[in-house]
């Protein structure tokens, strides 16, 4: 179609203009004589004027292309690109200032799709935002056409994943088709960032309900794609996110064993995660019966916790006999229930012995659980009444922080427990104590006070 309307720009005349000055020379009654003389040419003439003012208008009026739908690539920068049906790009809108930085003086619109994406990457490889040490792209396909858009998504994944080959970088590649939904639109718009993004963080919450978006909608797609696989979330990608951009497991354990001064202690677990702010490495170890826990700072080696704990009962093993999905099915046959919600496990110790500690909601009932690791016997259960809940910890928690106006970056002691049709959440920030109490199902805030330490 553009070569058309191209073609016909160049050759065809300013016919509309012609026309006009032919008709205001010539006098009514003259031209109607010639008319009258040239009655076999006026047939002719007749589809060559107007095939000649049906090319005109085709040229003049004003063309429109329906949205169909969103593409977005998010490495920092974050770009999206609204396209039509053929593929080309309609509208480009950055959401940081880095992607304001790559887009640049380009114009995109009218493009193919394909030869912007490739002119947004190569300057985002020009300007170091990808490389050996940040080598994860996300794109997202986001629109009502979901099986067109699945094509196009693989499509598209399949091409910046050979073009990051070519520029010889092993690239980890997250794409995602998704439909439109308001509610990670609203988060979208909210914290600045693109839908594909927004859904990822959401993910994660799924599986971390410590995290908030607060915290990780400033996270890489490095960063959170280290994320994806340290909690197994379930996405398209291709290769796994560089972590070049930090010490490395070996070296942090270096740190760790020279700190508590040990030798060839038993590793149990080295974990790369984030907390507070930053990437870190989540470190336990067992040396003469005592256990040793770290977390250790990822790119400057500081360390950033440090606990030690006597092992009392040294005939427990190092290691849990049962998995947690098995002490996940043991409680939920316990409870004679399927469906749940806000689903935890942690693991703790109490004299020595590795438990899990559990706790679900189902139905209109909080169920709590303490399970030996070692044998899988039900330590503690109870069943409390709390009403019909349909927020998460993580969501209680974000409502909380956003009316004290304060991130969670800056609070410290957060404690979140599920009581009776509310949560009640509570922290310190400076010298300020906060208390909240959150509907657990409309995530109304019932009450709050703010006293000084």
């Amino acid at each position: 179609m553009k070569e058309l309307y191209k073609t016909f720009q160049e050759i065809t005349p300013d016919c509309l203009e012609s026309i006009h000055e032919e008709l205001k020379q010539r006098k009514d009654e003259q031209f109607m004589v010639e008319m009258t003389k040239k009655k076999r040419q006026r047939y002719y003439m007749i589809p060559v004027v107007i095939v000649s003012m049906v090319i005109c208008l085709f040229i003049l009026w004003p063309t429109t292309s329906k949205i169909y739908a969103t593409v977005a690539l998010d490495v920092n920068p974050s770009v999206e690109l609204d396209i039509d049906d053929q593929h080309m790009i309609q509208k480009v809108k950055a959401n940081n200032d880095d992607g304001q930085k790559i887009i640049g003086d380009m114009k995109l619109k009218g493009v193919d799709l394909e030869v912007g994406m490739n002119a947004l990457i190569g300057s985002m490889l020009k300007e170091g935002y990808i490389s050996e040490l940040k080598n994860s792209l996300l794109i997202s396909v986001t629109g009502d056409h979901q099986k067109e858009n699945e094509v196009l998504r693989k499509e598209l994944s399949d091409e910046i994943d050979q073009l990051l080959k070519n520029h010889h970088i092993d690239g980890s590649v997250v794409s995602l088709a998704l439909e439109d939904d308001e509610n990670i639109d609203a988060l979208a718009s909210k914290y600045h960032i693109s839908t594909g993004k927004a859904q990822l963080i959401k993910s994660l919450i799924a599986k971390n309900t410590q995290y908030t978006f607060e915290e990780l909608k400033d996270l890489s797609v490095n960063e959170l794609n280290i994320l994806l696989s340290r909690y197994d979330v379930d996405t398209n990608k291709t290769g796994e996110a560089s972590q070049k951009g930090y010490i490395g497991k070996d070296k942090a354990t270096q740190i760790a064993y020279q700190d508590a001064k040990v030798s060839q202690p038993t590793l149990k677990e080295i974990e790369l995660d984030y907390e507070k702010g930053v990437m870190v490495y989540e470190i336990e170890f067992i040396k003469d019966g005592i256990e040793y826990e770290y977390d250790i700072d990822a790119q400057s080696g500081q360390i950033l916790k440090r606990d030690k704990k006597e092992k009392h009962h040294q005939t427990t093993t190092s290691s849990s006999n049962i998995s947690e999905a098995q002490a996940k099915e043991l409680v939920l046959n316990h409870a004679q229930v399927k469906n749940v919600q806000n689903y935890q496990l942690k693991k703790d110790k109490d004299d020595g012995i590795l438990e899990y500690e559990i706790e679900f909601v189902s139905g209109k009932y909080l169920y709590e659980y303490k399970v030996d690791a070692s044998h899988g016997k039900i330590l503690e259960s109870e069943k409390k009444y709390v009403g019909e809940v349909k927020l998460s910890e993580s969501e209680a928690k974000q409502i909380a922080l956003n009316h004290a106006k304060v991130s969670s970056h800056d609070t410290k002691d957060m404690d979140i427990e599920l009581k009776k049709n509310y949560y009640e959440v509570s922290f310190e920030v400076r010298n300020d104590e906060y208390e909240y109490h959150i509907d657990a199902s409309t995530g109304n805030i019932l009450s709050h006070h703010k006293e000084r330490d």
